[in-house]
């Protein structure tokens, strides 16, 4: 199974640590925590994310160089604001997103010597 991670960002300490606290009890869930923007940037430079939380306000200066940036850096990042609601909610959103994401994912083998390997 792999491993989902979320990135809390934002200026709530109370909201971040109790989201995070929510997120671990969740088996294959990881939760790390950034109060700045700037780290939050750092951090998606060394790791891959599955989810971005934003508990800051939408208006706040921050989370917007936050979310233009993770457009560059992780497209296929699940970006969630979330203001005090029902954690459950916010896993059930993420875990949806994610669903949706790997269904409508093809892979294909195209491999022209598969018959040149065949005939030997």
């Amino acid at each position: 199974m792999n491993r989902i991670t979320v990135l809390i960002s934002g200026n709530n300490k109370a909201l971040a640590e109790s989201l995070q606290n929510d997120l671990q009890q969740r088996a294959g869930w990881e939760a790390i925590i950034t109060f700045a923007a700037e780290t939050a940037i750092e951090y998606l430079h060394r790791q891959p994310v599955n989810a971005i939380v934003l508990t800051s306000g939408p208006a706040d200066p921050e989370n917007r160089k936050l979310r233009v940036l993770t457009g560059y850096q992780e497209p296929d990042a699940i970006i969630h604001q979330y203001d005090g609601e029902d954690s459950t909610t916010l896993i059930t959103a993420i875990e949806e997103k994610l669903a949706a994401k790997t269904k409508n994912s093809y892979t294909f083998n195209d491999d022209i010597f598969r018959g040149f390997h065949a005939s030997l």
